[in-house]
């Protein structure tokens, strides 16, 4: 076992191997950074910096992985536009680096100069700085073992805090202790995402937990770009779900506003980098770089040196000196980002908070005392009711009863079309377009009706006393509700082993300070990530729509032309995805061994799946029919017979097959 020791000081007292200690320069979660002398045998010290694990982390596996990783991957790549990774050792059982010693600041602090000074970058001069920052990231991706073999390296964190400047004009991209030798699959990812990748800079695939590869770097690198065209961060959602919440839809309004004023072209090339799907975006760092280059109109030497200039006045603007700010961040973050990260603990306060009872009452009668937690659920369950009167001190303005409707943070629990008397009134006075049975029809047939429809509104589903509410655009599923007190997000992350219960009950304390949404309370507490909270999120709204798949009896209304709450998490779901697994569910629960007889022929229409933009997996089963198949040649064609029966059942729905009897047209 690796013996411990305190961190150096701040004025270290010791060398390590022949570097000369100077100073400290930031401590980091991994690391402690120094600056120190290299002493060389013609000329002066060369100034190096060194990046030291920090105690605490010695005995963890995967911080001395990503140490030896950088130090491999820093090894064998030698660019201008990288920051150099010079050596690499042990001392007193600690892994050390040893880097190049970048003179200046980061790109995260110039822009916040030039923002301060209200002068934002020239266009030649942002874009040639995206330019050697590409070459670099390229110079990442192309990197080689000794035997020659292509690594595909994912840098993972390309942000404008591991983008170099020196006061001579260099753009070096720095940080390879999160950088992988292989694409990332979602299994890999486990979380930590404020310290591995700002939020901001996200690709679309890494915030879906989805696999993510160097494309994901290219979109992080397009990011860094639009806002030095900008002057602004890209992506500003309000919280942090809120700009994962705009990745992964693709706004890109903000930049999208200035492109009549850029060069024309240039706005088309940017955007190429931040297409939200990897398979439609520029393929790789050398091509974007590729669209870019022709828009630097200027020398790059006289770039480089307006470059050079900007980084002197930026350091003597801040005040600060010019060797603290030499770039202990060429790997490690800086020290003050990291304390505004750090979790937050509730205040004593907030935890009494959640042992607080309120008095419930109907018409004058009490009905009961609730701890929050327990209203909530009450809520959601209908068993109190948007007009029964709640006594809650700390969550109403001067402590008066007020109406459950009328409590921000409890009305958001009522069913979503019944918390605004507008609300209510267009549902009660809409028609009913339609009502199902799904004793005679399933929820799969009623879905796949409204996607050929491309209706608009609100599918209520009830059986008993559950209630579940689907919007619907163009026939697509975009939101769901239910009141069923398991499928609450608070429930659904205690049943995942992601919160303890009392940490749930505190967040159901504090959540009326971040107008009653749980996950931006969860995040702000530090009980929860940010990514981990979105995927989370999304995953317990889609469990909530699969589950209707199974439902045997209760029925279903169609109301079109109701509208999803304002404030509601938005689904972005690829419906064929939902459609297969919810009629997979079907097959494998057995619902639907009736109507998948072992003698079943089945024989293609004229409708095309691909018309309503069907997998390929279901139209080539659909081609396959072209001549009468009996189900049990279909499922050697599917990539097992349980999917196979699965694609059939939807086909049959969706109209695009139907049954013969068994000899008939074959």
């Amino acid at each position: 076992m690796p013996r411990r020791r305190l961190p150096l000081d701040d004025v270290p007292t010791r060398d390590i191997g022949p570097y000369k200690m100077a100073h400290r320069i930031a401590v980091g979660g991994m690391a402690e950074v120094y600056r120190a002398l290299w002493p060389q045998q013609a000329g002066g010290d060369r100034a190096v910096v060194i990046k030291r694990m920090l105690p605490m982390l010695l005995e963890d596996p995967e911080q001395r992985e990503m140490f030896a990783r950088e130090a491999a991957l820093g090894a064998n790549i030698d660019h201008p536009n990288v920051v150099a990774v010079i050596d690499h050792g042990v001392d007193d059982g600690a892994p050390y680096l040893v880097l190049e010693y970048v003179f200046g600041v980061d790109l995260f602090r110039l822009t916040r100069y030039v923002r301060r000074l209200g002068r934002p970058l020239r266009v030649p001069l942002a874009v040639w700085i995206g330019c050697e920052l590409l070459r670099g990231l390229e110079a990442v991706h192309e990197v080689r073992d000794p035997a020659g073999a292509r690594l595909n390296v994912v840098h993972r964190d390309v942000s404008p805090s591991n983008v170099f400047l020196s006061v001579h004009g260099d753009v070096k991209l720095g940080d390879l202790g999160i950088a992988r030798d292989a694409p990332e699959t979602p299994a890999r990812q486990k979380g930590g995402f404020r310290a591995k990748g700002k939020l901001g800079y996200l690709p679309p695939e890494q915030v879906a937990g989805q696999e993510v590869d160097q494309r994901g770097d290219v979109f992080s690198a397009a990011v860094v770009i639009a806002e030095l065209l900008l002057g602004k961060p890209l992506y500003a959602g309000g919280t942090e779900i809120g700009v994962l919440l705009a990745i992964r839809d693709g706004d890109t309004s903000a930049f999208r506003a200035i492109v009549p004023s850029l060069p024309d072209g240039l706005g088309d090339a940017v955007l190429a980098g931040l297409t939200p799907r990897p398979e439609d975006r520029v393929p790789s760092a050398r091509a974007l770089h590729a669209l870019l280059a022709p828009y630097v109109d200027a020398p790059g030497k006289a770039l480089q040196e307006e470059l050079g200039q900007l980084v002197v006045t930026a350091l003597d603007g801040e005040g600060v000196s010019a060797d603290r700010t030499s770039l202990a961040r060429t790997i490690e973050r800086d020290a003050d980002w990291y304390e505004a990260q750090t979790p937050v603990a509730p205040p004593e306060e907030t935890l009494r908070e959640s042992g607080v009872a309120y008095l419930v009452e109907r018409e004058g009668a009490r009905l009961g005392v609730y701890r929050l937690a327990e209203l909530v659920a009450a809520i959601t369950t209908a068993e109190v009711r948007a007009t029964d009167v709640v006594h809650l001190d700390d969550l109403t303005e001067g402590g008066a009863p007020r109406a459950v409707a009328a409590v921000p943070v409890l009305a958001r629990y009522l069913p979503a079309s019944t918390r605004t008397p507008s609300a209510r009134r267009r549902t009660q006075m809409a028609e009913t377009n339609e009502l199902y049975e799904l004793s005679g029809r399933s929820f799969l047939a009623i879905l796949l009706e409204s996607l050929r429809a491309k209706d608009d509104g609100l599918l209520l589903c009830e059986d008993g006393g559950v209630r579940k509410e689907v919007y619907l655009e163009q026939g697509v599923p975009v939101f769901v509700t239910s009141n069923r007190p398991e499928e609450l997000l608070g429930e659904f992350l205690v049943k995942r082993g992601v919160l303890e219960r009392h940490e749930l009950d505190i967040a159901l304390a504090t959540m009326p300070r971040f107008e009653g949404r749980l996950g931006e309370t969860l995040v702000a507490l530090g009980l929860v990530d940010a990514v981990q909270v979105f995927r989370h999120i999304s995953e317990q709204v889609r469990d909530k729509l699969l589950d209707l798949f199974l439902w045997k009896r209760g029925h279903v209304a169609l109301y079109r032309d109701v509208h999803r709450p304002e404030r509601a998490f938005p689904l972005q779901l690829d419906p064929w995805e939902v459609f297969e697994t919810g009629a997979l569910r079907r097959v494998e629960a057995g619902l639907e061994d009736a109507s998948l007889g072992r003698d079943l022929v089945l024989v293609a229409t004229k409708v095309d799946p691909s018309d309503c933009g069907a997998s390929e997996s279901l139209c080539a089963l659909w081609t396959a029919c072209a001549v009468p198949r009996g189900l049990s040649e279909l499922e050697g064609i599917a990539a097992s017979p349980a999917r196979a029966r699965a694609g059939v059942v939807l086909l049959l729905e969706l109209g695009a097959l139907e049954r013969r009897s068994y000899g008939e047209g074959r």
